[in-house]
């Protein structure tokens, strides 16, 4: 359809224009060669001109009208309403993204598949579920974009209804920059959303790393205003609520914060500190016994298990090590018979306990284990 609602005008030119060609075809002087053909007035010929005329403009003009409709009839019958986003940040650069929703069939037709539109290209299903049961989805990931296509058991009738939730875990809504001389780390977190299919009480939430504060280097460290906000007591986040949009509608929201390496590392340096007190008094007591029974328990000592480890976590810490001591993040999910979120939470856990550590080296995060298994 011409913008403007000037639809009429592109068959009212089409047809003016071909009319004046059968005119001057069949009232004119067409020369050919420098040679003058006379043509003369067929009054039935011109009918039956006008005729097809017409016809040729009729299907035309409605053709462009028809592919239109059948290019957005499907979206345009899906509503979400409600829908809601929640965006959780880890501190390594990964986000949880949850999307629960409502899906509503407010046309005439049946849906056979639901499509989602996540403006990311690095992005992984950790879980899709609809009433509760598994649901089949595939990524596709496009130009910009990646399309996440849910397909139900079953098609979504006229005026039915399907809850769906949908995990991802996205690694590229952060990035993080560190100031000159200082101990503190800049996250910035952006995400854009771009529906295909009408939102309805849109609320998206964003939930800050454990202890990061909202950047102080920042004048707008939220954008746009957040409607509300709360803490759990280790977490900070905000919540942004849409009563309607429409597909193709942009919105951006924007969180800017700050986490302190010093806090971050806290937890190590009390581990290390515990660790030497305890190798000191041991050390102690063996010396008293001598120092050749000392060697040899020195060098009986295995790697070091830290109080207070679940045995979740003790299996994770097993598998790097028998990796070499070091492997991509990616190696551990395809261990483990659990979510991708919780592998990472579970390595979030140990990193700020200081029994590991995790770089991101291009496109990927390798995790180092850190605890001690010598015995110097």
């Amino acid at each position: 359809m011409l913008e403007g609602g000037r639809v009429w005008l592109y068959p009212l030119f089409l047809f003016l224009a071909l009319e004046s060609s059968i005119r001057l075809s069949i009232y004119g002087d067409i020369r050919v060669n420098s040679k003058s053909i006379s043509c003369f007035k067929r009054s039935d010929s011109m009918r039956t001109e006008r005729i097809l005329l017409l016809t040729i403009v009729l299907l035309v003009s409605a053709a462009p009208q028809n592919i239109v409709t059948a290019q957005t009839t499907s979206e345009s019958n899906l509503v979400l309403d409600p829908i809601v986003v929640t965006a959780r940040l880890i501190a390594d650069g990964t986000t949880v993204l949850e999307i629960r929703a409502l899906a509503k069939n407010v046309g005439n037709e049946s849906i056979e598949s639901i499509n989602l539109r996540i403006d990311s290209l690095d992005a992984e299903l950790v879980d899709a579920s609809a009433e509760g049961m598994e649901l089949d989805a595939t990524l596709l990931v496009r130009d910009r974009f990646t399309e996440v296509t849910l397909n139900p058991q079953y098609p979504i009738g006229t005026n039915d209804t399907l809850p769906i939730t949908v995990e991802l875990l996205v690694g590229d809504l952060q990035s993080f920059q560190t100031e000159d001389f200082s101990s503190t780390l800049l996250g910035d977190f952006t995400y854009y959303t771009r529906p295909t299919s009408t939102l309805g009480n849109f609320t998206f939430i964003v939930s800050l790393p454990s202890t990061a504060i909202l950047s102080q280097q920042s004048a707008v460290p939220v954008y746009p205003t957040s409607d509300f906000n709360w803490t759990d007591g280790t977490s900070l986040s905000f919540s942004w609520f849409t009563s309607e949009l429409q597909p193709g509608q942009e919105r951006v929201y924007i969180v800017k914060y700050q986490l302190e390496l010093t806090s971050m590392t806290s937890s190590a340096f009390t581990v290390e500190i515990l660790l030497f007190t305890l190798a000191g008094v041991a050390l102690g007591s063996v010396l008293t016994i001598g120092v050749p029974k000392a060697i040899r328990r020195l060098r009986m000592i295995g790697p070091v298990r830290v109080a207070g480890i679940t045995q979740e976590e003790e299996v994770l810490l097993d598998v790097i090590r028998r990796k070499g001591g070091s492997c991509a993040q990616k190696e551990l999910y395809t261990e483990f018979d659990m979510s991708q979120s919780r592998v990472s939470l579970t390595l979030t856990n140990l990193e700020q306990r200081g029994l590991i550590r995790r770089i991101r080296e291009g496109r990927v995060n390798m995790v180092y284990i850190v605890e001690s298994s010598d015995s110097e």
